[in-house]
């Protein structure tokens, strides 16, 4: 059988080879192949970024809590400083104040019984003194201190004689523990006074405190 080519070699379809099927299922296998490799590192990437975002999302928890610890210490620090200022406020002018419940505490311990405290007056004054600037030098320097005096009227009978028990009076608070060491003198006067309409005998005991610096 005889075949003629009338279109010359244009018509008629290329004889299918082994090689030539091998050729075009290759050409047609690497953009599947390469699709898949590109896919399979999409999901390989998209699993690996999930991971990280888990460990971002974990390390940030973790600086939140240690961002509100750090808060939590400076504001501590903060109160704390505030009141190691204030305690070094107190402590530097303590010396310069003086509680006096304790001293009308002491006061009411030894009053003797015989007679009645009809005033209280306490006073404070400002007085210049010479205190040693420095130890090594030696040099001294005039300082403005606050001191302190403690002004009891007591009454009794004119009848009675008062000045033994005013004097054991004196000596309690001279000794007192809390008062004995803060005295600097104990001055005492006696007149008559009136007490309403009642003439009475008076003392008046000047309590002069050490000056605090």
């Amino acid at each position: 059988m005889h075949t003629i080519d009338l279109l010359r070699g244009k018509g008629v379809p290329a004889r299918t080879t082994p090689g030539r099927v091998a050729l075009v299922m290759v050409a047609a296998a690497i953009p599947l192949l390469s699709g898949a490799g590109m896919l399979d590192r999409y999901l390989r990437n998209e699993a690996v970024i999930s991971m990280q975002r888990q460990e971002i999302a974990k390390e940030q928890a973790a600086i939140d809590r240690l961002s509100n610890v750090i808060k939590s210490k400076e504001s501590l620090e903060e109160k704390r400083d505030l009141a190691m200022t204030t305690l070094s406020e107190v402590s530097s002018c303590i010396g310069r104040y003086m509680q006096w419940s304790p001293v009308i505490a002491t006061l009411a311990e030894n009053m003797p019984a015989e007679v009645i405290l009809t005033s209280l007056t306490a006073s404070r004054k400002h007085v210049t003194i010479k205190v040693s600037e420095q130890k090594e030098t030696g040099k001294a320097v005039s300082v403005s201190v606050p001191k302190r005096a403690l002004v009891l009227n007591i009454s009794g009978n004119p009848l009675g004689n008062y000045d033994k028990a005013i004097k054991d009076f004196r000596d309690h608070l001279e000794s007192s523990p809390l008062l004995g060491p803060k005295l600097e003198d104990i001055v005492v006067s006696q007149q008559i006074g009136r007490l309403g309409n009642d003439e009475v005998v008076s003392y008046v005991m000047n309590c002069v405190f050490e000056a605090a610096f």
